[in-house]
């Protein structure tokens, strides 16, 4: 079975993650989600010097990851 991501245990999370959210999610550091966004794990932006995550990219990292863990 293919594993497919969906969002339905992030609704309560807005479609842009900041940092602290994603650690959250993740459950990891806010420091490792920076080191990881700067290594390319995660996709990326900056807003106004916040960094954002859109959900459909943390939704891709994590299928991406748990395929690589298989």
């Amino acid at each position: 079975m293919k594993f497919k991501p969906n969002d339905y245990f992030l609704k309560q999370y807005p479609d842009l993650l900041n940092t602290k959210e994603v650690g959250e999610i993740l459950r990891i550091s806010t420091k490792t989600v920076c080191k990881m966004i700067h290594e390319g794990e995660i996709k990326a932006f900056s807003v106004a010097r916040k960094t954002l995550v859109p959900k459909v990219y943390l939704l891709q990292y994590i299928s991406v990851s748990y395929t690589h863990l298989r």
